[in-house]
């Protein structure tokens, strides 16, 4: 397959998965296909993986995050996980890197646009 081809079939397919996902309604959202996935975990899949598709579910992506963070409690913030670079990686460490990281970028983004 040339290039031409293969951007021709990437373009197709995000157009492909688009159109699917106006069809999402709260109504099917956690309806599961014959495989088990959800349209919630298809598009948190593709946003997961896809950067071009990232951008657009972000508010989606951040919005969930958010519902989660309010029902947990002060206790939780110590609550770890084991992260392959960083070792014990606390609720709380997550909130400080997560809640300064699209501050960070959207300094960025502004700085790159003024230059």
């Amino acid at each position: 397959m040339s290039l031409s081809s293969h951007a021709q079939s990437y373009e197709s397919g995000t157009k492909v998965f688009l159109v699917a996902a106006e069809l999402v309604t709260p109504e099917n959202i956690d309806n599961a296909n014959s495989a088990g996935w959800t349209p919630r975990q298809i598009i948190h899949h593709m946003a997961d993986s896809e950067s071009q598709s990232a951008a657009r579910f972000f508010c989606a992506s951040r919005a969930s995050s958010l519902e989660i963070l309010r029902n947990v409690t002060e206790e939780d913030l110590e609550k770890f996980a084991v992260h392959s670079e960083h070792g014990k990686f606390t609720l709380e460490n997550w909130l400080d890197v997560y809640s300064r990281h699209p501050v960070d970028h959207a300094n960025q983004l502004r700085e790159a646009i003024s230059e």
